[in-house]
């Protein structure tokens, strides 16, 4: 009687403590081959020329960027530029833009580049001409 009792323990158990190590859901993934980080949108989408702009829902000056694969030490481009880039989440970053940017009307670029260089696609984030 007692070994039928230990059966399904010692079954129940066989899943407990560190996780087994073979089959496809055990591989990991070296940062070096990490897909590059994408991004789907920045908002706002566009300014006034020399208009302080603020993100949306936090209400603090900049701009926030949604899109996927962004690592903790993620930095937005804008034109080249590097800014100070505060990480959210995976999904979510933001950044203040320097004014001089925004001062006339064209397109900035934004991209973002993650801890190992690799770079999103880009989005242009558009500045308007005042009325």
């Amino acid at each position: 009687m007692t070994r039928s009792l230990l059966w399904p323990l010692i079954l129940l158990c066989g899943g407990c403590g560190e996780p087994h190590k073979s089959g496809p859901a055990a591989t990991t993934v070296a940062p070096a081959t990490m897909a590059a980080p994408y991004l789907l949108v920045v908002m706002p989408r566009e300014t006034i020329a020399k208009t302080q702009f603020h993100v949306p829902r936090h209400g603090g000056p900049g701009f926030a960027a949604r899109g996927q694969g962004f690592d903790p030490h993620p930095v937005i481009t804008a034109n080249g530029r590097k800014l100070p880039t505060a990480f959210g989440d995976s999904g979510w970053l933001t950044s203040e833009m320097p004014s001089d940017l925004y001062e006339k009307p064209g397109l900035v670029t934004i991209k973002v580049m993650d801890s190992n260089g690799k770079e999103s696609n880009s989005f242009d984030f558009k500045v308007t001409a005042a009325k």
